[in-house]
Parts: C-alpha cells; sequence; structure tokens
C-alpha cells in the first residue's frame, strides 16, 4: 500500500469515526430532549390531576348546598301547610 493511500483510507477512517461520534452525540442529545419532554408532561399530568380533584371537591361541595337547600325548602313547605293548616282551623272556629 502507497503512502498516499494508507493517507486515504485514514482519512476516510476519520470521516466514518467523526461522522459516527456525531450520531452518537445526536442520539444523546435526542435522549436528553426526549427525557426532559417526558418530564414536562409528567408535571402536567400532575397538574391536570390537581385541577380534577379540586373539581370534583368543587362539585361535591355543591352537591351537598344543594341537598341542604332542597332540605330547607322541603322543610318550609311544610311549614306553609301547617300554618294555612291552622288559620284554616282558626278560621273555621270563628265562624
Amino acid at each position: 500500500m502507497s503512502g498516499s493511500h494508507a493517507g486515504s483510507v485514514a482519512a476516510v477512517g476519520n470521516k466514518k469515526g467523526k461522522r459516527i461520534s456525531s450520531w452518537k452525540l445526536s442520539a444523546r442529545l435526542l435522549a436528553l430532549l426526549v427525557t426532559e419532554a417526558f418530564v414536562g408532561v409528567t408535571a402536567g399530568v400532575g397538574k391536570v390531576r390537581t385541577l380534577i380533584d379540586e373539581v370534583s371537591d368543587a362539585s361535591r361541595q355543591q352537591s351537598d348546598g344543594i341537598g341542604q337547600v332542597t332540605q330547607a325548602v322541603h322543610q318550609m313547605e311544610r311549614v306553609t301547610q301547617t300554618t294555612a293548616a291552622r288559620a284554616e282551623e282558626s278560621a273555621a272556629a270563628r265562624s
């Protein structure tokens, strides 16, 4: 093998080595970016879960409040009916 041919082979090998090294660096960078993206997604999922839990709690509180209002309305209806019945009895007794 002549000296110039050996130099050419070495240069080609060196270029391939640099390309492979560059690919390894690119793969590492890509892996790092993907990892960062997953960390971001995981954090986002945690925030969404927290919001869902808060909405669920608020819905439960609202439902409890509606139940209390419903009970109060029923109690007011009973009092109104009782008052009306007594008023009718009182009116009948006076006549």
